[in-house]
Order: structure tokens, then sequence, then C-alpha cells
């Protein structure tokens, strides 16, 4: 029996925008990932098969020139795979000890590609490898920084994220939306923006407590926006593997969660998690705008890409070529269904603070 989700309308008022040059730069991703020999395995080519990763990346990253789009679709097509394969769904996501000791080794690498921390000769190494050297090459020095800094936080906020799962425990959702900000990816992700716009942000500008918050809030809504999205496949797993929450029949995930901790139904959880969003981006709206007037031309620049980015990954959720949430085994196709309408109007409610300590400071920094 098929599973069909209705997520409730989404504000995002950017308009739909995809790279001119995306299918060559999609094939040129599929002729990189077999010239490592990322794609040569079985279980390999069934996730690119569904995942239409490309697509989305060049909805995201709809300007840039083809040497820094490439490079970004390569780095998150291979960081898709490796995610599912390893670091989640895999077994080192299964072993803290183990999973730590990859993703340190993988941030040493990025820093220094050079370093030996990963042993040449396997795909999964050289071609991060290859990553960490074409970044290291091509972005501008506080670029590139902030590209291995955001690995970082993501990396930590991974290990986090399976810490919860392995000991079949539910944060609270004030702790949830803290560490899925940075689980989701958007700290490196950003930087890419930087890269792809041909801008380096000066630091004065990019460490200010008004940035900080905007990119909390575009790192909560990809979060979120994700949750909203996979729901349905999640919910699948738990009912046919059991392997996403041990035993659990609440997939772990902010919907789950707040069914969890606050005994609603789906609908309910639906319904508030969009909220949430709606909050986060009309927030984003806002401080863009308050940024804008006395920012440098870099800066100007950044911003400009920071709302194509959130509207492309909405896009990718919704384009036909993505089978990810839909077809849950890749054995299963449309397994799951759902709607996700986006709006380019706040719904009612949308200027109001998300209710939580670890967001609601956000607010506070609008004049």
């Amino acid at each position: 029996m098929s599973i069909h989700i209705d997520i409730p309308p989404l504000y995002c008022p950017y308009p739909f925008a995809i790279h001119p040059r995306q299918p060559e730069l999609s094939q040129r991703c599929v002729e990189w990932l077999d010239k490592v020999g990322m794609s040569g395995g079985e279980q390999e080519r069934a996730l690119l098969a569904i995942g239409n990763w490309a697509e989305g990346l060049a909805m995201s990253y709809p300007v840039g020139s083809d040497e820094s789009v490439q490079l970004v679709i390569d780095w998150a097509v291979y960081y898709a795979v490796v995610d599912d394969m390893y670091t989640e769904l895999g077994p080192v996501g299964r072993d803290l000890g183990r999973l730590s000791e990859m993703l340190a080794r993988m941030l040493r690498t990025l820093e220094v590609p050079d370093s030996g921390l990963l042993e040449r000769g396997s795909p999964f190494a050289d071609a991060w490898c290859d990553i960490a050297q074409r970044c290291h090459d091509l972005a501008p020095p506080g670029v590139f920084r902030r590209w291995v800094q955001g690995h970082r936080t993501h990396f930590f906020s991974v290990v986090l994220h399976q810490s919860y799962l392995l000991a079949g425990t539910y944060p609270g959702l004030n702790e949830y939306v803290t560490l899925r900000g940075g689980a989701v990816g958007t700290p490196p992700s950003a930087a890419m923006v930087e890269l792809t716009r041909d801008c380096e942000v000066p630091s004065h500008e990019w460490d200010v407590p008004a940035v900080r918050a905007l990119h909390e809030a575009w790192a909560f809504m990809h979060g979120c926006d994700n949750d909203l999205a996979s729901y349905g496949k999640e919910l699948w797993d738990v009912r046919h593997t059991q392997t996403d929450h041990d035993g659990s029949t609440v997939p772990f995930n902010i919907v789950g969660l707040i069914m969890h901790h606050s005994g609603c139904g789906l609908s309910e959880a639906l319904e508030l998690a969009a909220s949430y969003h709606n909050r986060a981006m009309h927030f984003a709206v806002r401080m863009m705008d308050q940024l804008r007037p006395g920012a440098s031309t870099a800066m100007r620049t950044y911003l400009d890409g920071v709302g194509p980015n959130i509207r492309g990954v909405l896009d990718w959720y919704l384009c036909p070529r993505t089978q990810r949430y839909r077809n849950p085994d890749g054995k299963t196709p449309d397994g799951v269904t759902y709607t996700l309408p986006i709006v380019d109007t706040p719904p009612p409610g949308s200027a109001e603070p998300i209710p939580l300590p670890t967001a609601s400071w956000w607010w506070d920094l609008l004049e």
C-alpha cells in the first residue's frame, strides 16, 4: 500500500531558475563519477538513477561559470552517494567511532589535499581528494576557509544526529532544530554560493550576528524542507524495514518529533513544521532586505544567490525525475507520493518568530 503525504503550502517568493548548461554539466558529472570509479557498483548506480541530484544542484546554483558549478555538482552528488552508503544508512554510520574517524580524515583532506589521511587507490578516497584539490585551486582564500569550516559544522552535526539514532532516543525539538541545520549540509553549501557567484564576502560582514542569523534560518529551512519531503519515505522505511529508528513507528525528523513530543496527529505536525519553514522564510526575506542597503558589492552579489538556492531545492523535490522520495527502496515506484505547493505570498502567521530559543533570537535582530 502506497503512502501519500499532503505537505501544506511553503512560502518562497523566488522564481524557478536553472543553470543554462545543466544538461552538459550533468553529463560531465556522470563522466567524472565513472572516471573515479564511484558509479561502478549496483548500489551506486541505483542511487544515481533515482536521485537526480545534478539537475537539482543546477536549480540551486543557476548562476556561475561552468568550472565552479561543475565543482558544486560533482562535490554534492559524490557526497550524496557517500551519505547513503556510509554515513547515514551504511555500516559506518552505525559505529560512532568509525564514523568520527572517517569524517576527521575527510575534513583534514579538505584542509590539506595531500595530507595522506585518505589512502589513495579507492574511488571514495580518490574522488574526495580530487574535489578538495579543485576547490583549493579555484576558491578565493576566504571562500575556501568557509567551505572547510562549513564541513566541520556539518560533520559534527552528522555524528550528533547518528548518536540519537543509535541510542534509540529522541532529542527535544529545540535540540533537533539546532543539529538539523548543520546535518543537512547548508554550512558548506553557503560558501559554494560565493564561489559560483564569483564573490568573496569580507569577514567583517560575514561574521556579524545578522548574517549568522540569516545563515541559521537558511540552514533550518533546508533541513525542515528535507524532513517534509522525505517524511513519506522515512515512514515507508519504518513500516517495512524498522531500520530508521530501532523499533519506533515515528520517523526521526521534525514531523515525527512534533508528533512524538506533542501527541498530535500527522496533519497537525505537517502544519506546524510548514509554519516553521514559512516563518524562517519570512525572516530571511526581511533580513536580506535589511542587509542590502549598507552591504558591499560582494555581499549584495552573495545575497542574490541565497533565495534561488532555497527555491532550487524545493523545485528538486517536485521534479518528476527526482524519485528519491517517491521510490523508497529503489524497487517500489510511487510507493510514496506527496504534494508540495510553493506559494509566493506568506501564509497567515508567517511573521511570528519560531517559538524555540535556538531560533527565536533571529527576530531580535530585525529593525
